[in-house]
């Protein structure tokens, strides 16, 4: 029970690595609330966890950042971690077709959507002179793929905010770090391995473990970050990815 009572938000979480993030937090005594922009999926996902709760919101709406955590604190009574999972990886397109809006929205959600919500949540947690905030970052901001070009960008953006972040909050007790992982066995790739046939083989001939991870493996190392044990780290970005950036 290592986060036992923090007030906790994890975006995104209505399934994937989201969720498996928000049932570690909540197995380790957090009180989790859940935001999601697909209400079903986030009602069904609070179900599942001892005290959860759940906001809708649209995180790529700047104007909703700051309504949205006092929604938040109101429901929770409180905020001491946020955990920013959610985002979008839109139909890839290369440079030469790439179409404004795709480009956008993959910005809108997973950098500038980071950003204010990690803004409005800051301000709470200044005052009380403690917070975490950790950023679910990609492997993607480091190593790059064909016709993945608005995902890789936004990726490393948000990379670039975490440790932008956690040196401006550092002097108020708030950490600020992130994890990035590899291939991970999410829904989104499941239909992806399952329309082209042979294509799971291929990436996990490339990964030294060779596997592709369930959503849970993602989680521990939040937790980690979330808890004590890490209050003299800030500003890093854990790699989970069974080795693949290491080829």
């Amino acid at each position: 029970m290592r986060l036992e009572g923090k007030k906790t938000i994890v975006t995104g979480a209505g399934r994937g690595i989201g969720l498996a993030i928000a049932k570690a937090l909540d197995r380790e005594g957090a009180q989790v609330l859940i935001i999601d922009i697909d209400e079903e999926n986030a009602r069904k996902a609070a179900k599942e966890l001892t005290s959860g709760t759940h906001l809708v919101a649209d995180l790529a709406q700047v104007q909703e950042a700051d309504e949205t955590i006092k929604k938040a604190v109101d429901l929770l009574g409180g905020l001491d971690i946020l955990v920013n999972n959610a985002g979008v990886q839109l139909p890839k397109g290369s440079l030469f077709d790439l179409e404004p809006d795709k480009w956008d929205k993959t910005q809108a959600v997973n950098v500038r959507g980071t950003f204010f919500l990690s803004k409005a949540a800051a301000k709470i947690m200044k005052e009380q002179r403690y917070g975490r905030i950790i950023n679910v970052c990609s492997i993607a901001g480091r190593v790059f793929w064909l016709d993945n070009l608005p995902y890789d960008v936004s990726k490393g953006g948000v990379t670039s905010l975490t440790g932008a972040m956690a040196l401006e909050l550092a002097p108020f007790n708030i950490t600020v770090n992130g994890i990035a992982p590899g291939y991970v066995n999410t829904e989104l790739n499941a239909q992806t391995f399952a329309s082209k046939p042979g294509i799971r083989e291929e990436i996990e001939a490339k990964i030294p473990m060779g596997r592709i991870a369930p959503p849970e493996e993602m989680a521990g190392a939040v937790v980690f970050l979330a808890s004590d044990e890490a209050n003299y780290i800030t500003g890093h970005v854990i790699t989970i990815d069974g080795g693949y950036t290491l080829s």
